[in-house]
């Protein structure tokens, strides 16, 4: 269910990440595209953990 509603990050990511690839043919090295990517990803990760802790704290499963 998380990754439904998250799962726009990751597939997001994927494609600044394809897009990131084909520019490398015009400009050779890491390009902005890359950072976007990562940056994306990273924020696709954060809000799967946070839905995560947010279900185990509704259910009473966190104590501490």
């Amino acid at each position: 269910m998380t990754f439904a509603y998250y799962g726009g990050f990751f597939a997001l990511a994927a494609v600044s990440a394809w897009i990131g690839y084909r520019k490398r043919a015009r400009l050779p090295g890491f390009n902005r595209w890359y950072w976007g990517a990562i940056l994306t990803a990273g924020l696709g990760a954060a809000a799967m953990y946070a839905a995560h802790q947010l279900a185990l704290a509704m259910r009473g499963a966190i104590t501490g």
